[in-house]
């Protein structure tokens, strides 16, 4: 994956998101992974602990979308949309520090990611 471009990785993700639904994903495509993300957002649920899948060193939850409150930079409140991530890690192979930093990290690129907050009126645009 590290060798991959963000189209290539999109790519296999969908390619597996297809497999799995259709039924047709081997037992050995699911094997040797270090990191799981998983989705429950679909499902309606806002939040969740995700389980470490062993023996992955971590996992992300996403949650669904949801309206927030929001403060802009005069005060005033208004609501944008929003997910939530929970990111579980195995201390024994990944230090808490730079996992807060990845996770931090994730979520600056994606308030960031071009139209990530269309139609938010944070004041931040």
């Amino acid at each position: 994956a590290c060798s991959k471009s963000l189209e290539d990785l999109s790519s296999g993700i969908k390619e597996m998101v297809g497999s799995c639904i259709e039924g047709t994903v081997l037992p050995d495509q699911l094997s040797g992974g270090t990191f799981t993300l998983t989705n429950l957002g679909m499902l309606g649920i806002d939040h969740f602990t995700p389980v470490i899948n062993p023996p992955e060193a971590a996992i992300l939850g996403v949650g669904g979308i949801s309206l927030r409150p929001v403060r802009d930079r005069e005060g005033k409140v208004s609501y944008a949309e929003g997910i939530t991530l929970s990111l579980t890690i195995d201390h024994q192979a990944v230090d808490g520090a730079p996992a807060a930093r990845f996770l931090k990290d994730l979520v600056d690129t994606l308030n960031n990611y071009p139209g990530a907050n269309a139609g938010n009126d944070k004041g931040d645009e």
